[in-house]
């Protein structure tokens, strides 16, 4: 223990002063002193230099405190004359030591108990500083231990919180893209059934009369809408103002309020939406993928009575809410009033805002309707669900550009191309 290091440091520090102890000095240490005339040989020796290396900051402490009092000792005694011998144990005396080589100064039993309980109280004060020490020393220990120990549980909390984030994560981009996959899964394609009529139609002139011996030709209620862009200016339609569960065309009045509120600074491409995916991604998703999540969140938010204002705005007059539960409803005159803005460039937005829409028309990826009939771009929003199929489009084709909106229900894909192909022949651009 630091005690007995400090008490062999005294001890060490009295012979290295040339003090030497006689027995009864070992009471500082516990033994009860003799009743012997006690004395304390102080020496005119000079310490060895070996000697005062000392192994730990308390041993240099006990030495300095022990050589400091052995000097003072020595200096008290240092101008003393020589007593007699029948002088008293209580006076000091002098003993010449012939094997020693020198003189020592023999103190009195007074001097002695003095000196003895000064290195009993230095070594009470060092086994005190040595005990607070170790508890310092615990207690800094224990903190330690209790910081690491803190800092190890933050760390576990913090990775088990990004471990947490990472899966929720993870989840929610598979659950948006699982969405998505089940968006509108793409239809396969129907044989194109017999005309209902025996003889072919043929164009006579009237555009209108035309497309309706069209619609009669295939399957199902079908209605159209067709307007040429520049060239002759032909429009007709036929049921163009027959309204028809939406089904996804409705996202294209969606994304027309879209740009309209970006531009007005009410909302950022960069906002969040859902499933990781903010409003431009969006965006482009429910145009090119037809994705339903985006636009399940967008519209509520944007607000629909707003959107239907936008759509009303645009020449879409028909488009509103339907009857009950069954949804929105929009017409082929609608849709084609729209995409006719679009392509002319005069919706109520920006030149950067018609090309950005065009574009994801440009690339959606349905291409079963309109686009397998033509022989020109198509740039094509379509619908389907619960047996309506829809698809409205701008077509840019080498004869000439027009806009053609289909909307049926109980017909086929392969109808919609038909009437597509017999239209473009009708316009001479085949």
């Amino acid at each position: 223990m630091p005690g007995k290091s400090v008490a062999g440091a005294l001890t060490a520090a009295l012979l290295i002063t040339g003090c030497t102890p006689p027995a009864e000095s070992s009471a500082a240490f516990g033994a009860p002193l003799s009743a012997e005339p006690a004395v304390l040989t102080v020496s005119q020796q000079s310490p060895s230099p070996d000697s005062a290396a000392a192994t730990s900051p308390e041993e240099l402490s006990a030495r300095a405190a022990a050589s400091s009092l052995a000097a003072r000792l020595s200096a008290s005694y240092q101008g003393a004359q020589p007593q007699s011998a029948s002088a008293t144990s209580e006076h000091a005396r002098t003993v010449t030591n012939p094997q020693r080589g020198f003189t020592d100064r023999v103190l009195p039993r007074n001097e002695v108990r003095s000196f003895a309980a000064s290195l009993a109280q230095a070594h009470h004060t060092a086994q005190e500083e040595a005990a607070r020490q170790e508890a310092e020393a615990a207690e800094q220990a224990r903190q330690q231990r209790e910081a690491e120990e803190r800092a190890e549980r933050e760390r576990t909390q913090q990775e088990r919180a990004e471990q947490q984030r990472a899966e929720a994560e993870a989840q929610t981009q598979e659950s948006a893209a699982e969405q998505a996959r089940q968006a509108e899964p793409v239809p396969t394609a129907e044989p194109t059934p017999p005309p209902s009529f025996s003889e072919p139609t043929v164009f006579s002139g009237d555009l209108s009369a035309y497309l309706a011996q069209l619609a009669a030709s295939y399957p199902g209620q079908i209605s159209i809408s067709l307007v040429e862009v520049g060239g002759q200016g032909r429009r007709a339609s036929v049921g163009g103002d027959t309204r028809y569960t939406t089904a996804s065309t409705y996202k294209l009045y969606l994304a027309y309020s879209i740009l309209r509120r970006v531009e007005a600074g009410s909302l950022s491409w960069d906002e969040p939406v859902t499933g990781g995916r903010n409003v431009a991604q969006c965006f482009q998703d429910m145009i090119v993928l037809s994705d339903n999540p985006c636009p399940e969140v967008l519209g509520p938010k944007l607000g629909w009575p707003s959107i239907y204002d936008d759509a009303r705005a645009a020449g879409a007059t028909g488009t509103g809410p339907g009857e009950g539960n069954s949804g929105i409803k929009t017409t082929t005159d609608d849709l084609t009033a729209l995409l006719l803005r679009l392509e002319s460039g005069q919706l109520n937005m920006s030149g950067g805002s018609h090309d950005r829409l065009r574009n994801a028309l440009g690339a959606n990826i349905h291409r079963q309707g309109i686009p397998a009939g033509s022989t020109g771009q198509v740039l094509n929003k379509p619908g389907f669900i619960n047996g309506y199929l829809h698809d409205a489009a701008i077509v840019r084709h080498p004869g000439g550009s027009y806009v053609i909106s289909i909307m049926s229900q109980g017909s086929s894909w392969d109808a919609l191309a038909g009437i597509t192909r017999d239209v473009e022949t009708a316009l001479g651009y085949r």
